[in-house]
């Protein structure tokens, strides 16, 4: 077998092995909260919006994300690897499910959790007399 031909099977065999040992790394967040919502920003580098995937169950959201690797031509060598993204939180009562939305832009992540109506604060009036 040529040379040429061995290096394209190792680096098939290369990148196979790179897809089944995928990194999983905890992505750094903040998160704020006002009186109408609870809001949570996070780095997810080289991800595509397609690629995350996000769930509230009860009261654990979880988020999950995977860079992939791009197609690239025979005998070219990737420095990145595939990273998956994982991380999970307890959401007090009283979030709105129905409402919750995302946003991903340039690898920054906005999570908005909206209060609903009964979880955000109210002035009680007082009346004298």
């Amino acid at each position: 077998m040529s040379e040429t031909k061995e290096m394209a099977k190792r680096e098939a065999q290369a990148v196979e092995t790179l897809k089944k040992n995928v990194a999983v790394y905890t992505p750094p967040v903040d998160i704020y909260e006002n009186d109408s919502e609870i809001l949570v920003v996070g780095d997810f580098p080289g991800v595509k919006g397609e690629d995350v995937s996000i769930h509230l169950e009860k009261r654990t959201l979880s988020i999950e994300a995977q860079r992939k690797l791009e197609p690239y031509e025979v005998g070219g060598r990737p420095e990145y690897e595939v990273i998956s993204y994982q991380r999970a939180f307890t959401v007090p009562d009283g979030i709105d499910s129905d409402h919750i939305s995302a946003k991903l832009v340039n690898g920054v992540l906005q999570l908005h959790l909206p209060k609903s109506p009964k979880a955000k604060p109210r002035q009680i009036q007082v009346t004298s007399g």
